[in-house]
């Protein structure tokens, strides 16, 4: 974190809206330190759960210790502590050289109108005022097919996003007014890592999420071969596994014994041996004797992982003789009577082991907690999609990886899962058109677009809204407009447009040499009080 957002934040910690308490829930913070082990000598059965928070942490919806936004964004010197990234332009993926483009972005800001909801508490109904932070962006495109040929190509959308948010953020496309039959390709964790968030932290660390914060590091992003990955195969793990189950859990916690613990103790060679876990709370190495131990709490009942088996899966030489011991509480000191568990041992490949536990176990489990809830881009993927993205995630910054980062190092599979789920990457979205010789047709993308924000401190009640004109483009742009509509209720603070809505000015022409287009608003009665 830079010295302007530090200040940012320090100024701000006591003057937190209403207004964006909704925002701020989906925005996952930096750590200031997770729980990870470096390698070394560990005190044994360090935790990393406790008690009844468990069960959500292994769906990652306890702070996941991690960070989704990192600031930066808009136009000169305007950064956020969340970007939302710009919109993109529409492309071509196969054929379409010599078609014409024609492009207008409008922004809507109709969800800037305030409405009131109400709670009731004690027989008493209290209402309130709230609206969203978002627009609604309707990205319009004439083609149009020069030549004296009929051609059919595959065109090409892509949105930042996460496999988290809302379905509202997928564009919905349509052709000549009628929807089109789209195919979803996810790319890869579109960020890197940095050190934890602290002044002199080491910035050699690979500690904490820094996703892309500025236009630009999206510009950089999509001049790798970051768009061909996201129709790549994804990774199949065939690599052989000795899995340890554990199952049939039992011990009731009491007085004496709080927060019934399993820990499993063993010896490895760090060299040859891998070791990935799920459903297990603590990690102990000591590289220098070998010593290993992985603990977990013994689920209670009526938790929402009673009954569910916690897997150890080695990679390389086998762990060979090992011990399980209950004790009282996390410490893993004082042993424990009357609980156990039975461990099962069997060969299989990694593949095999993760999608099972990913099935199984991480979605189920998600689905128990989330039954009702259809409405984000992660619930309309398949699970095979999901099984290789996080497969994909695995080897490229996990134990997998030739240089894992820091943040993964513990080996618990559910990071893994759950930061598939929420970091920030590009997706594509592919469809069909047939351009007659001669002819033209529109394409339109309509999404919602959330703003880039400060959730605290002096800027939280800005808004950020960008747009690239060509970055990642194949097509051929003869000309591209902007528009806003519905800015009763919000006040444009900076931009380089050139809108001017309280004279009429609300479309505009744009430079199709200038790279990126930054609009900065505020909602004009940004202080909504409770009535």
């Amino acid at each position: 974190m830079n010295g302007e957002k530090i200040l940012r934040l320090y100024n701000g910690i006591t003057g937190i809206h209403e207004d964006i308490i909704e925002e701020a829930q989906r925005f996952q913070p930096k750590k200031k330190a997770k729980l990870w082990i470096k390698w070394g000598v560990v005190a044994a059965c360090l935790s990393v759960m406790v008690g009844g928070v468990y069960g959500a942490a292994r769906l990652g919806l306890i702070d996941r210790m991690g960070g989704a936004s990192g600031g930066g964004g808009g136009g000169e010197g305007i950064t956020y502590m969340s970007y939302a990234g710009p919109v993109f332009p529409l492309s071509v993926l196969d054929g379409g050289d010599t078609l014409l483009a024609e492009r207008n972005i409008n922004y809507d800001f109709s969800p800037y109108e305030p409405f009131t909801e109400s709670y009731a508490v004690d027989g008493k109904t209290y209402n309130y005022e709230r609206y969203f932070s978002q627009s609604i962006v309707t990205d319009s495109y004439v083609l149009t097919n020069p030549g004296q040929e009929e051609q059919t190509v595959t065109l090409l959308y892509p949105f930042a996003g996460r496999l988290s948010d809302d379905l509202e953020v997928l564009p919905t496309i349509t052709v000549n007014g009628e929807p089109a039959k789209t195919s979803l390709h996810i790319g890869p964790y579109s960020g890197g890592y940095e050190g934890a968030y602290s002044v002199g932290a080491d910035m050699t660390e690979t500690l904490n999420l820094a996703e892309l914060d500025s236009w630009e590091k999206y510009r950089t992003l999509l001049n790798t071969d970051y768009q061909a990955r996201a129709f790549d195969a994804l990774p199949n793990l065939t690599q052989p596994a000795v899995v340890y189950e554990i199952s049939d859990m039992y011990g009731e916690p009491s007085e004496d014994a709080p927060a019934p613990t399993l820990n499993m103790e063993f010896t490895i060679d760090f060299e040859k041996t891998t070791i990935l876990t799920y459903g297990f709370n603590g990690v102990t190495n000591n590289i220098t004797t070998g010593y290993c131990a992985r603990d977990l709490f013994i689920p209670r009942e009526h938790s929402v992982n009673y009954g569910e088996s916690a897997y150890l899966i080695v990679l390389g030489d086998d762990i060979g003789d090992y011990t399980l011991k209950a004790y009282v509480n996390g410490a893993c000191e004082k042993e424990m009577e009357h609980a156990g568990g039975t461990v099962t041992r069997y060969e299989t490949t990694l593949g095999e082991i993760f999608a099972a536990i990913t099935t199984e176990q991480y979605l189920d489990l998600y689905a128990s907690a989330f039954y009702d809830d259809d409405t984000d881009i992660f619930n309309t993927i398949p699970a095979d999609t999901f099984i290789g993205l996080a497969a994909e995630l695995l080897c490229d910054y996990g134990l997998l990886s030739d240089t894992p980062a820091m943040r993964y190092d513990t080996g618990m599979l559910e990071e893994i899962f759950s930061e598939t789920r929420y970091m920030g990457r590009v997706m594509y979205l592919t469809f069909d058109v047939t351009i007659p010789e001669g002819g033209s047709i529109e394409v339109t993308a309509e999404m919602v677009k959330k703003a880039s924000m400060d959730f605290i401190g002096e800027y939280k009640d800005r808004n950020g809204y960008d747009m690239v004109t060509r970055l990642g483009s194949s097509l051929t742009y003869t000309g591209q407009t902007a528009s806003v509509s519905n800015t009763e209720y919000i006040e444009i603070l900076d931009q380089n447009f050139g809108f001017d809505p309280e004279n009429g000015v609300t479309k505009v022409d744009l430079d199709l040499t200038q790279e990126h287009y930054y609009l900065e608003i505020w909602k004009t009665d940004k202080r909504l009080e409770k009535n």
